[in-house]
């Protein structure tokens, strides 16, 4: 009902754009029947049920009576009728003013047959059906296939703009932009309900999304011969219309049954309200001083702010909770000041007018505005609050990023080549972070030239190294525990993270990546093109964590042009993906130091508790098609894709007795995807076309293969699978033109 309202709004604005004028354009009804449901192939076109949908689209031009034939109104729109819908309705006098409405939806599937216990009750609170049978571990919950339902995992979002622009005078420019968005639906969310701070039970939640977000934005251009600089100002608002999501406890725990079925309660806070403000400028200068130089920039201030309400420490109101939170609401905010200059200089004198000199640097700075304050939450839902020396803090974490570049463009004297030249340096300052500065130089050569009058070729290649600070691994420890705790705390014991496990966006590492485009045109109807990129990233001091990045992607492109009846393409790519890192494991207990060498070894410091992982992903495509027509009234077009994936994963240890090297088995996926489409025009105005596409998809993942509700013992599923399943679509379209 909702898409039939929508296409008799939309028809309704069409019909009778402007009373009494005329107008020309083109509309194009469609009929198309799907033979099953599958909602990865619905995830593409709004089309993951089985049936009929009737939907349109139209392209609507006319004059407006006060223009004096200048001015004109147009109104198109795609897909109305489906969830992914385009509307646009244009009122304009191009040397005087623009005033644009749009509509616009889009959607998401993830699957169509998940189920789940769980009712929504009130205040979107998730509760268990009446003859729910509890259990202490999942497989004994056998209530689950009597009550449970099914429920589609999407969201849709629909969006509604206003553009308006007024050319105020020969120089001066007004642009006014409103947009709002809604999000709802259903997403699968994991929530857990803590017996002690290592132990939970778990459950694929259904949780219902409603969210809105809008901004307002205007901007004031002025332009002449040499300077363009435009001031905007943009304010955002988003709105989550819950705080939290609360569940029931579908485990029993006999031990505790303040928090087991049927008592206990779960609850999850969900994304917080916040506004945010921008003012930005942007321009570019010409300056009559320098001859050659063009001088750009673009800068930024905003501010986004967040206060909304926190949420209690717990909602078993059973528990002892000595202290409350030491603030009410997050009452914190983000300032951004993101700012670049670039200057490009082409000389004028004779002897350096194939040279081109560029340069720019650009700085990314975010500061922070929260309260540092100890949160002494509970180490799980069913115990008391601990003492205060155990509070966890808030710490701010600012970031400053500064770049500069500096490169030359020069054209040179055989095979009209080019040369390019960069170098770049990067440096990032962080605040309570393992390692407070960062600084990254990178070079990076550019070579286009043409050997040959039929072959064009590109070569790019980077080489860049980023040096660290010293990395603190104690420095997290060290600003989150109370000073009290820090003193208890033995010196080799002060750590979260392993000290030699080093985050890979902190450590040294040096790159290397090289691009290579090749054109060549030399047969007559035919053109053919090579791709090649490689990315080699070499995390060369770290002893455990991501140690290696690899990947290369090599690309095929044919086209054939017969004649002008008659064109066909081939496309075809293979990449692999490759990453490489290692760990240490921690069999439990609390002996954990690692910075001790003495006989016996503490599993912090014993190597045989290492463990080092091999993940691989392979992509392979395929792609055909051609268009032909025949004659003047009968057109064809095909289209052949096949997208075939793989991933596997190795794994190996130090030689521990406990650890399991065993690998997972491979992930792979298969997609056959052939679109046939056949128009036939039958008058000057009027034309069908036919459509038929057929779309077969196999996944072979271990996550879902086999998995039920009860797979896990402490976890609650949703009985997702595997997205296997063929479809064959049949469509009718009409077009008109008048």
């Amino acid at each position: 009902m909702k898409d039939f309202k929508k296409i008799l709004f939309f028809s309704s604005l069409a019909l009778n754009p402007l009373s009494g004028q005329a107008a020309t354009g083109l509309i194009d009804l469609s009929l198309i029947a799907s033979g099953k449901d599958n909602a990865k192939f619905g995830e593409y076109n709004a089309l993951p049920e089985s049936g009929g949908k009737l939907f349109g689209a139209f392209k609507i031009t006319g004059d407006i009576p006060w223009s004096a034939g200048t001015g004109y109104w147009q109104m198109e729109g795609e897909n109305i009728g489906l969830q992914t819908y385009d509307f646009a309705y244009t009122i304009t006098e191009p040397a005087r003013y623009k005033v644009k409405l749009a509509f616009d939806g889009s959607q998401q599937y993830s699957n169509l047959d998940s189920r789940t216990p769980f009712l929504s009750g009130q205040n979107r609170m998730l509760t268990l059906p009446d003859n729910w049978t509890a259990a202490a571990t999942s497989n004994g919950m056998t209530a689950f296939d009597s009550t449970a339902r099914s429920f589609d995992e999407e969201v849709h979002r629909d969006s509604i703009s206003l553009e308006v622009s007024l050319i105020l005078t020969e120089n001066w420019l007004f642009d006014f932009n409103y947009q709002s968005q809604n999000r709802q639906g259903t997403q699968v969310t994991g929530g857990a309900i803590y017996f002690d701070a290592s132990t939970a039970f778990s459950a694929l939640l259904p949780v219902p999304i409603d969210e809105d977000n809008s901004s307002i934005s205007t901007s004031l251009t002025f332009s002449n011969d040499r300077l363009t600089n435009t001031i905007s100002y943009l304010a955002s608002k988003f709105d989550d219309s819950q705080d939290q999501q609360t569940w029931s406890n579908p485990f029993l725990n006999p031990g505790n049954i303040n928090i087991g079925y049927p008592n206990g309660l779960g609850s999850l806070s969900l994304s917080p309200d916040n506004d945010r403000e921008e003012i930005r400028v942007t321009g570019s200068y010409l300056p009559i001083a320098i001859s050659g130089l063009s001088v750009q920039w673009d800068t930024g201030w905003s501010k986004t702010r967040q206060d909304g309400s926190l949420l209690p420490y717990t909602v078993n109101p059973t528990l002892t909770i000595n202290e409350s939170p030491p603030i009410d609401s997050l009452n914190s905010s983000l300032d951004l000041f993101n700012g670049s200059l670039k200057l490009t200089y082409r000389p004028t004198v004779k002897v350096l007018r194939k040279l081109v000199l560029r340069g720019g640097y650009s700085v990314d700075d975010r500061d922070q505005d929260k309260t540092r304050a100890a949160f002494n939450y509970i180490r799980g839902d069913a115990t008391n609050q601990p003492a205060s020396i155990q509070g966890i803090f808030a710490n701010s974490h600012d970031f400053r990023k500064e770049q500069t570049m500096v490169a030359g463009d020069y054209r040179l004297p055989w095979w009209r080549a080019k040369g390019t030249l960069e170098v770049e340096r990067t440096r990032i300052e962080r605040q309570n972070a393992a390692v407070s500065e960062t600084e990254t130089d990178a070079v990076r050569g550019i070579l286009r030239f043409t050997p040959l009058a039929a072959i064009g070729v590109r070569i790019e290649a980077t080489i860049s190294d980023r040096s660290s600070g010293t990395y603190d691994w104690a420095q997290s420890f060290l600003i989150n525990r109370t000073p009290a705790f820090i003193a208890q705390t033995p010196v080799d014991q002060r750590f979260d993270n392993h000290p030699l496990l080093s985050q890979f966006h902190l450590a040294n590492a040096e790159t290397e990546e090289l691009k290579v485009n090749v054109n060549y045109t030399g047969i007559d109807h035919w053109s053919f093109a090579f791709d090649l990129q490689q990315l080699d990233t070499d995390y060369d001091q770290t002893v455990l964590g991501l140690g290696k990045v690899e990947s290369h992607y090599y690309g095929f492109d044919i086209q054939y042009f017969a004649s002008d009846h008659f064109t066909s393409y081939g496309t075809s790519s293979w990449s692999r993906y490759e990453t490489s890192m290692a760990g240490r494991s921690f069999g439990g207990g609390i002996e954990k130091p690692a910075n001790r060498v003495l006989t016996p070894l503490p599993q912090g410091s014993d190597p045989a508790r290492n463990w080092a992982t091999d993940i691989q992903d392979k992509v392979f495509t395929l792609s055909a098609g051609l268009l032909w027509q025949s004659l003047s009234n009968l057109s064809a077009d095909a289209n052949y894709t096949f997208v075939q994936t793989e991933s596997g994963f190795i794994a190996e240890t130090g030689g521990a007795v406990n650890l399991d090297a065993s690998g997972l088995p491979d992930l792979e996926t298969k997609m056959h995807s052939l679109n046939l489409s056949v128009t036939y025009q039958i008058n000057e105005k009027t034309g069908m076309t036919f459509i038929y596409q057929y779309y077969d998809f196999e996944e072979s993942d271990w996550a879902t293969d086999n998995v039920t509700f009860d797979s896990v013992p402490n976890l609650v599923g949703v009985g997702e699978s595997s997205l296997n399943g063929q479809v064959n679509l049949l469509g009718v379209s009409f077009q008109h033109r008048f």
